[in-house]
């Protein structure tokens, strides 16, 4: 039997042709974790030819259906829906997590398997497999093994939390690291002993990773600074802390999120820019720099 297989689940654009029971005739995968809808169909092509064979000489196609990237997902079984009907054949769904495992599953494992996906968010997609895939022999401790997945997958990843008083010191040390006039420790107990300002910290065990911090008026709130150690900056830990704040915004019925950011600094710029902020003004000279100032944007982000 000859196989289509097509997997855009992930943070890559794979396919390959293989004759069962383990040919592989022709694989191609490209690392991505956006922009799958462009790449697939030309990969496909590419995969086709070094096949040396149509469409129409396919017995099956097999496509992942998750868990996964949503807008991937649709891309991949959107693909292999339109083959298999052009090309009069059957379309089957793969579970990811059994693509995973399918390897060791193969190879004879006689011992339970289990694939895992980081879900983001402290959360992970896991799914326990027995013998040739069936269920898990009785005995098998499936929650005991997707707690040690959690541990490793968690290692070294901040923790998220609401931050209080006693954050002052730490905040103000990172502040004074992160900008050219930092708050001092006695103004961020202020603003934090303040019922209308909430805040939100990262750490790693006593280790402060970065903040964020908003002062709430009526519906609408202010994003005042936001903060992450260079270690830890490109990693993801401002994304986390702005997903988490903007809910939490919400929650404490913010409809309209404001804030400023250096025009020069791009990182921060796209990160609000992916989270849907608009720029709604601007200030000229307002950042101090040597031999003159920066410009500051004032961004918006509707919360609905």
């Amino acid at each position: 039997m000859r196989i289509l297989a097509i997997d855009t689940a992930l943070e890559a654009c794979a396919a390959g042709v293989i004759e069962t029971p383990d040919r592989v005739v022709a694989q191609e995968s490209v690392a991505m974790t956006r922009g799958h809808a462009e790449a697939l169909m030309p990969l496909l092509a590419r995969v086709m030819d070094q096949a040396a064979q149509g469409f129409a000489h396919l017995d099956r196609i097999a496509v992942t259906v998750g868990p996964g990237s949503f807008t991937g997902l649709r891309v991949g079984i959107a693909a292999a829906r339109g083959i298999a009907l052009a090309a009069g054949k059957p379309a089957v769904g793969v579970s990811t997590l059994a693509a995973l495992a399918a390897p060791y599953l193969a190879a004879g494992e006689t011992r339970p398997v289990v694939a895992a996906i980081d879900a983001r968010h402290d959360q992970i997609y896991f799914e326990v497999f027995g013998p040739g895939g069936g269920r898990p022999a009785a005995g098998c401790r499936p929650i005991a093994a997707a707690m040690s997945l959690f541990r490793l997958f968690a290692r070294g990843a901040p923790q998220l939390a609401i931050a209080g008083p006693g954050d002052a010191a730490s905040f103000a040390k990172l502040h004074a690291a992160s900008f050219g006039r930092g708050w001092t420790e006695d103004e961020f107990e202020r603003l934090l002993l303040d019922r209308d300002v909430l805040a939100h910290r990262a750490s790693t065990g006593r280790d402060l990773n970065g903040f964020i911090l908003s002062r709430l008026t009526g519906d609408e709130a202010e994003i005042l600074s936001v903060a992450v150690v260079a270690s830890r900056r490109g990693r993801g830990v401002a994304s986390r802390l702005l997903d988490l704040h903007l809910r939490a915004l919400a929650g404490r019925d913010a409809r309209t999120v404001f804030l400023e950011v250096d025009d020069e600094n791009i990182a921060a710029r796209k990160l609000y820019a992916r989270r849907r902020f608009r720029e709604v003004g601007r200030r000229e000279a307002y950042y101090p720099r040597p031999g003159g100032g920066s410009r500051a944007l004032v961004l918006r982000r509707d919360l609905g």
